[in-house]
């Protein structure tokens, strides 16, 4: 393979994405922020930015050579993603961005995943080298998306780190071994309140009642429970409190917690 590309950004990922890429027979240019103008000339016909804000990105998107293809893996709210595609498109660069789930290991094993809008065209086999890319309509959907599973990392690790640790009764072995095996012994794509949202119908018999029930559990046997956890259960039992209690919890769930 003689394709090129220019990844700009020499942390972890942009090197961790530089010898992927080199691995697998791809001419790879890598420079940091301050290196750009050894690369920007560069013939590449894809440009990776691993960035730490993207707040760096405009600047650089302006040395870029005009109709180059980009492809954004620096994480930023929405807005910022949005102000980085205007700002290419008045330099008539063709921009993806979004983010990447993951971090260096996923990408060296050509394991990470790419959040990237609007779609990409003929680069979608030289980034299916660093792993899977997930498409949305546009950035600031994709990098939407990569909060979400930040917060979500964020939170889960919280709560792994307090179970973990031994503050709840158990060896950490013990209770890793348990989170280990999914959640009620499923990985998450098969979990009920994602079924549930793919599907538009309920398939789960885990009942409101039951639900509150073990809420109440919960807080009295894990009283030192992470404050933001500590959020969402009250949450759930005020939400649970005013459904009809033989109600599937994930009906219950994605019908009115979305309100609270």
């Amino acid at each position: 393979m003689s394709r090129r590309v220019s990844v700009f950004g020499a942390g972890s990922i942009g090197s961790a994405v530089a010898h992927r890429l080199s691995e697998c027979g791809v001419h790879v240019a890598l420079a940091d922020r301050d290196e750009a103008q050894q690369v920007v000339r560069y013939p590449a016909e894809l440009i990776v930015l691993a960035l730490t804000h993207g707040l760096e990105v405009p600047t650089l998107l302006d040395e870029l050579p005009a109709e180059s293809t980009v492809v954004d893996l620096t994480t930023q709210s929405s807005e910022s993603a949005l102000r980085c595609c205007e700002r290419a498109v008045l330099r008539d660069l063709e921009y993806h961005g979004g983010g990447l789930t993951g971090g260096a290991d996923q990408v060296n094993r050509g394991e990470a995943v790419l959040l990237l809008g609007p779609p990409l065209g003929n680069t979608d086999p030289l980034l299916a080298l660093l792993g899977q890319v997930i498409s949305f309509d546009d950035v600031r959907q994709a990098a939407r998306a990569k909060i979400i599973h930040n917060a979500y990392l964020l939170l889960q690790q919280t709560l792994l780190t307090y179970f973990g640790e031994g503050g709840v009764g158990l060896e950490a072995e013990q209770v890793l071994t348990v989170l280990e095996t999914g959640t009620a012994g499923r990985s998450l794509g098969d979990s009920s309140v994602v079924r549930d949202l793919r599907s538009g119908a309920p398939s789960s018999s885990y009942r409101a009642r039951l639900a509150l029930k073990d809420i109440a559990e919960i807080r009295q046997e894990l009283p030192g429970l992470p404050s933001p956890a500590r959020h969402i259960m009250d949450t759930l039992k005020d939400m649970l409190e005013t459904v009809d209690p033989q109600s599937p919890f994930t009906t219950a769930l994605i019908e009115n917690f979305y309100d609270r």
